[in-house]
């Protein structure tokens, strides 16, 4: 069993470093602590204690609250983890009164670090992340930010035009570039960490619920191409379709190519520029599905991002998908429900992206 413990919300203003000692105290009486993770950038606790406990004054906001996550962050440096209580709510449980203090990980403390305004284009995230650090109002937060995803392909249009938080710099350039991200107290890493697991979320087994998921709204077939921006419209182009549209009617797309050209293309190259585009964007009906477990054995390696498998015999799904929200039992050292979510759509080609390049 493991018990969190508690710090004033100042510890690490004052010395620079994370704490290395107890603190207030071990909060060795509390009655319930579960930490909530997502790739959608969520890192949040939630712990109740008696209001007869030793330690109950302390549990206000801004206090820091460490925790062990050892099963479920096994790839952090550090699996002490540090969160910050946002709020506290008073309350009587069964005639008891209680606090309950829900905290957000040490990494919310980004969103009071600012950078930009920006605007480029590029293909390597890695370079994206440094111009947001050069750009940084100030330095002094404490954190460290890396990203080890390779170079795309494409370029992609960065912009913002007003200034942002660290945080969700960090957020959108892993969106953008089907990065996963590192939460690790003050040092913030965006790769590709999940693994292929050998587990199966299977119905009639473990799982718990499922849905799926299958929309053509987005599809594209065609496309009518322009190119516009703040002094020039060039009119429309087109329509481009594709030869092997499977559907009934051709799901016309418009397109603004401004947002991936630097200057206004010769009418000439307007053809090439819409067709590969075109190719870029989903034909198929997107797909997701969401599939959540609450039995997971003791002792298995899984994480946020890991590679599943997931069955359902009688919707006739078998496929990969990936660990998208955990919820963990902190003082029992297990998770207590996982859910399951589909694959980014070009995950796989970042995955064999970083593989060749480990290899050399």
């Amino acid at each position: 069993m493991s018990y969190p413990t508690i710090y004033a919300g100042t510890e690490i203003r004052f010395t620079g470093k994370l704490p290395e000692h107890d603190g207030l105290g071990t909060l060795a009486d509390c009655t319930g602590c579960e930490v909530t993770e997502d790739i959608e950038g969520v890192f949040e606790l939630e712990l109740t204690y008696p209001a007869s406990g030793r330690l109950f004054r302390y549990l206000a906001p801004d206090a820091l609250i460490r925790v062990s996550l050892g099963a479920m962050n096994p790839f952090v440096g550090s699996n002490n983890q540090l969160f910050r209580i946002a709020r506290t709510e008073y309350r009587m449980d069964g005639g008891t009164p209680v606090v309950t203090a829900f905290a957000e990980h040490l990494s919310y403390d980004l969103n009071y670090s600012y950078t930009g305004p920006i605007t480029l284009d590029d293909k390597r995230p890695s370079y994206l992340l440094e111009t947001m650090l050069t750009n940084r109002f100030s330095t002094r937060d404490g954190f460290t930010c890396a990203c080890s995803l390779p170079a795309d392909t494409d370029y992609h249009h960065w912009a913002f035009e007003e200034p942002y938080s660290m945080r969700e710099g960090v957020l959108k350039l892993a969106e953008e570039f089907n990065g996963e991200i590192l939460w690790d107290n003050q040092d913030v890493k965006i790769g590709l960490y999940g693994e292929d697991r050998d587990f199966v979320v299977e119905y009639g087994g473990n799982m718990a619920s499922f849905s799926r998921d299958s929309d053509v709204s987005e599809a594209a077939t065609g496309v009518y191409i322009y190119y516009k921006d703040s002094k020039t419209y060039s009119g429309y182009s087109g329509p481009f379709t594709l030869a092997d549209n499977p559907y009934g009617v051709t799901r016309h797309r418009l397109y603004n190519c401004a947002d991936d050209v630097p200057s206004q293309p010769m009418s000439s190259n307007m053809e090439d520029i819409a067709l590969a585009w075109l190719r870029r964007q989903e034909i198929n009906p997107k797909t997701s599905i969401t599939a959540k477990v609450t039995e997971v054995p003791e002792g298995m390696p899984i994480k946020l991002y890991d590679r599943v498998q997931v069955a359902h015999r009688v919707f006739g799904v078998y496929i990969t998908a990936r660990v998208v929200r955990v919820r963990y039992d902190v003082l029992r050292d297990r998770y207590k429900e996982l859910e399951i979510g589909s694959l980014p759509k070009d995950i796989a080609r970042t995955i064999a992206k970083m593989q060749k390049g480990a290899k050399g």
